[in-house]
């Protein structure tokens, strides 16, 4: 698949580097399927027994081209291999601008070289989810929201008072365990399902609390504070 173009942990493929993607495949996460033979010649679909579909990693490759002298080569390998090989990445496409991919990357062999051309072949095995690029503390931008599929998830800090104690969290194809950042707390509490969880001042994370799923979330509170409610929406 043709992409224009991508940045790695920040440097441009083509301004920095001067590299074209040749060609680029996301590969689509493995499912954490179970299945499980009963007699009779049946199975039994287990998948999402203890909760929704997980995934393993996912694979993405690209090859990456450009023109250089031919002596010159070798000495660039090695730079983009000491910045990379081996290494944690995120990467952004320019075509899907609102997310990042997180992964390790590999050089996968020698340059291959006709004349001054030459094209080498970088794989990153990612996480199976790309992340967006705002997290719910940062107020989308214009340049990469995309306004057919995006969601505008930005709660910024919520005093939560005798007049307001609740808190909407919008539905999202992740589900995501968020932070809660609380200050000038004073018998403050969040209530999820039949449970009750203490938030005291500073940094608050119970994993029982999952947002950013299927369905919209409603947080609702006791007590007064200010909250903000962090987490990071993805999507396959």
């Amino acid at each position: 698949m043709y992409v224009k173009g991508a940045a790695i942990n920040g440097k441009r493929l083509w301004e920095d580097w001067g590299l074209r993607i040749e060609d680029c495949d996301i590969g689509p996460p493995e499912v954490n399927d179970v299945f499980v033979p009963v007699p009779g010649g049946k199975t039994l679909d287990l998948s999402e027994t203890n909760g929704p579909v997980s995934y393993k990693k996912r694979e993405i490759h690209l090859e990456l081209g450009a023109v250089k002298e031919k002596n010159a080569w070798r000495t660039f390998l090695s730079s983009f291999m000491n910045e990379y090989h081996g290494r944690k990445v995120e990467i952004i496409f320019d075509d899907d601008l609102a997310f990042y991919y997180i992964g390790r990357a590999y050089i996968k062999a020698d340059v291959e070289r006709t004349a001054r051309v030459g094209k080498f072949e970088m794989e990153i095995i990612a996480e199976p989810y790309k992340y967006e690029i705002q997290d719910s503390q940062e107020p989308w931008k214009w340049g990469s929201f995309n306004f057919m599929t995006g969601v505008i998830r930005y709660l910024g800090e919520v005093e939560i008072s005798q007049d307001r104690k609740q808190i909407i969290i919008p539905k999202g194809d992740m589900l995501t365990v968020p932070v809660f950042e609380v200050s000038r707390a004073d018998r403050l509490k969040v209530l999820h399902g039949s449970k009750a969880y203490e938030l005291r001042d500073g940094k608050n994370r119970y994993p029982q609390i999952k947002v950013g799923g299927a369905s919209e979330v409603r947080l609702d509170f006791q007590g007064t504070g200010l909250v903000k409610v962090r987490y990071r929406g993805g999507s396959l």
